[in-house]
């Protein structure tokens, strides 16, 4: 079975990059929680696995998965602990493993979608993401295993794309496409000419 996040946003209030992260593997993770003949009254015991070949930093990403998990297993009332290898379970102890190995998590601005000469600008947001999951009780009576595939999309505004951004996470900071040359060039310059204009303005009045 694989797991599928696609949506659309269309509320004007837009949530940062990582809220977003947050928000689509929370809900997902949930629903494992409640996997037909899983006890969840024995303890749950997460490990959390960033592949080698994660681009970004993978400190950041261990975090944010830790702090995820955390949150979700609070939210449901199960009794868990966060452990750093196999080796900590014990053969004649009850519990369930979660195993959760992150892949990727992106953040990209692929195109423009309104890009109007000296004027509004738009960006898409593309926000992805690969975290396989292998859940197993020790009891034999669950083992599954699946994918959280995150692929979410909105449009945000070109001139504040960094405010959805958090610098402590890299997988949520990324470069929007780029601005025409020509416009670069005279944006700059009409600033530089007005103000001219207005500076001789000012001390021709004052002449009068």
């Amino acid at each position: 079975m694989m797991v599928g996040i696609s949506c659309l946003a269309q509320s004007d209030r837009k949530k940062p990059n990582l809220a977003i992260f947050d928000e689509q593997i929370s809900r997902e993770l949930e629903k494992y929680y409640y996997t037909p003949d899983l006890n969840r009254n024995l303890q749950f015991i997460f490990f959390v696995v960033i592949q080698d070949d994660f681009k970004g930093d993978k400190t950041a990403a261990r975090e944010f998965l830790t702090s995820v998990i955390k949150k979700t297993a609070k939210k449901n009332s199960l009794s868990f602990s966060i452990a750093k290898d196999s080796a900590s379970l014990r053969s004649d102890s009850a519990f369930n493993a979660i195993y959760l190995s992150v892949v990727s998590l992106e953040t990209s601005y692929p195109k423009f979608l309104k890009n109007r000469f000296l004027g509004e600008k738009t960006i898409e947001r593309l926000i992805t993401g690969n975290v396989y999951i292998n859940l197993r009780s020790s009891d034999g009576r669950v083992a599954l295993n699946d994918r959280i595939a995150i692929n979410y999309t909105d449009e945000i505004k070109f001139d504040n794309y960094e405010s959805y951004e958090t610098d402590e996470y890299p997988f949520t900071v990324s470069e929007p496409p780029e601005v025409n040359s020509f416009e670069e060039v005279i944006v700059p310059a009409s600033i530089v000419i007005t103000s001219i204009i207005a500076t001789i303005l000012f001390f021709y009045i004052r002449t009068k």
